[in-house]
């Protein structure tokens, strides 16, 4: 496994006497292989035994709550999975709500937090029962950690089996996507923030809802910017270019194995700009949208040396035959593709939010304003009316709501139930 730029030495030493004291993992014996090509197989997170599938721990409450009845409570991360109900993170706490973000239960799972010790908890909300939960303790995730999972809605917690993984870093994090109850996967990442940003990854699978993860082994870690899943097989991921200036263009990755190889894919540019790609110091792919394997879409941002950026300029990049062929649609002079967040319902229904938000009816070819904030928001649409979002502004926080596809935008003064 390598990182995205030189190893740093303190790993390699790390490693060697890691496997010189501690000896080498067991690994499942080899798959069967299809005629066309061998393919790894995934590192089992087990020490494989009979087979049989491993029994789920008993499931444990909900960890005690942090918040007094009534408090008024500041989210962090908000995601609802319908009109009335949805997920928040505040600081170590997970949150439910059931009236529309007004209220909040605390539905954290049982995670033993040392005293004086920091938790971020990374997570992935399927619906308003079933959600997965990992921590990151004083900005390190465990090597031994696990993968909490409800399926009541955060009432109880079932802990995964240990991961045992090797990513290394100043600072970790994990992020998820999930095809559905029982299948989903789980990249945990690494970056060592005082060598020029040096990025570590290692992408898991689980098939049984979080209760083991498979461990799909790559050599190369990138700065990921996204990362979905259509279906078992395929997944999409785009990435941030490592240097300024780089010769080559903006490149996103495919896999149709599950994850377990990736295959780097570089962008045309558009043929009304062909020069794009050499204009700027960089060119790079950002949230990817996948319908199939053969239909997909991403955001290109193009953008100067300079911090912050003062030149940029986007496209929202279509593909309906595997890559093959690309529409393209230039994004509005003040759209973001490194900073708004894309929000795809169907070609109809297409925002890029934002201090300034934009919406497209047709499949991103052409955008028009939907409002301009003087905040920077994280947002979460249930369906395209209804819509919350994070809403910062120097170091004031507030939820905020809409009913009318960001017209307006409502405070909410979320308090903490029991």
């Amino acid at each position: 496994m390598s990182l995205s730029r030189r190893f740093p030495f303190r790993i390699v030493c790390f490693l060697l006497l890691t496997t010189l004291l501690g000896g080498f993992f067991l690994v499942r014996p080899p798959a069967p292989v299809s005629a066309e090509a061998p393919t790894p197989t995934p590192v089992a997170t087990l020490v494989p035994g009979d087979g049989n599938q491993p029994a789920w721990p008993a499931p444990q409450p909900a960890a005690a709550p942090r918040f007094k009845a009534y408090q008024d409570i500041v989210l962090d991360y908000i995601k609802m999975t319908g009109r009335n109900e949805g997920w928040a993170l505040s600081g170590q706490t997970v949150l439910t709500t059931a009236n529309g973000g007004l209220n909040w239960r605390e539905s954290s799972p049982p995670e033993a937090i040392p005293e004086g010790s920091t938790a971020t908890p990374s997570g992935a909300f399927l619906d308003a029962k079933t959600a997965w939960i990992i921590y990151a303790i004083d900005g390190k995730i465990k090597f031994d950690a696990s993968v909490w999972h409800t399926t009541d809605g955060g009432r109880t917690w079932t802990s995964g089996l240990p991961l045992n993984h090797q990513v290394f870093g100043d600072r970790y994090w994990a992020e998820f996507s999930v095809l559905d109850s029982q299948v989903l996967w789980m990249m945990l990442r690494g970056v060592y923030e005082d060598t020029g940003l040096n990025y570590d990854h290692r992408l898991y699978r689980s098939m049984n809802g979080g209760l083991t993860w498979d461990l799909m082994p790559s050599e190369v870690s990138d700065d990921y910017t996204g990362m979905v899943f259509t279906d078992i097989l395929f997944g999409l991921r785009t990435q941030r270019s490592t240097l300024p200036y780089d010769t080559v263009p903006p490149v996103y990755e495919i896999t149709r194995d599950g994850g377990l190889t990736w295959e780097k894919h570089q962008l045309p540019a558009p043929p009304d700009d062909p020069d794009l790609f050499t204009r700027y110091a960089y060119c790079e792919t950002f949230q990817p949208v996948a319908l199939s394997y053969q239909s997909y879409r991403m955001l290109v941002g193009c953008y100067d040396n300079l911090n912050p950026h003062e030149m940029f300029e986007g496209y929202y990049y279509s593909s309906r035959n595997e890559g093959k062929t690309w529409l393209f649609g230039k994004l509005p002079q003040k759209a973001r593709a490194d900073t708004g967040q894309l929000i795809f319902f169907d070609e109809k229904n297409v925002f890029l939010m934002g201090k300034d938000s934009f919406q497209s009816s047709n499949n991103g070819m052409k955008w028009t304003y939907l409002k301009v904030v003087n905040w920077d928001g994280q947002f979460s649409f249930p369906d395209p009316q209804h819509g919350w979002a994070i809403a910062r502004y120097q170091k004031a926080v507030s939820l905020v709501k809409t009913t009318n596809r960001a017209a307006t935008w409502k405070i909410i003064l979320p308090k903490a139930t029991r």
